[in-house]
């Protein structure tokens, strides 16, 4: 979690990063608080009538994803798990996972 913490903090500037609301240590545990946002781009869409979204949705949404992860990587920072799940309805989008999380072929 500590390099979480170091990539949301370089980040914080950024309209499509979860603000930190809060990092701490209590009893040996490391915690961060992230700004509350809305439903997932993967929810969302389950939501739909038709389960999809209209072209017109996917060329508004596609264009924040691209941007969003076109300022981590102008700011040093790959994201490695790419998916609907972790993009968050705001205005703008905002990513919710940094991608280097367990699971990212890093040790938990």
């Amino acid at each position: 979690m500590l390099h979480e913490e170091e990539v949301l903090s370089d980040l914080q500037s950024s309209l499509y990063i979860a603000r930190c609301v809060e990092l701490g240590k209590e009893a040996g545990i490391h915690y961060l608080v992230m700004q509350l946002l809305g439903d997932n781009l993967s929810e969302l869409r389950r939501t739909t009538p038709t389960k999809r979204f209209s072209l017109r949705t996917v060329s508004q949404l596609g264009l924040q994803m691209v941007e969003s992860i076109r300022e981590m990587h102008e700011n040093g920072y790959v994201h490695r798990d790419i998916k609907p799940s972790n993009f968050c309805i705001g205005l703008p989008t905002a990513t919710a996972d940094d991608g280097d999380g367990p699971g990212d072929g890093d040790a938990p």
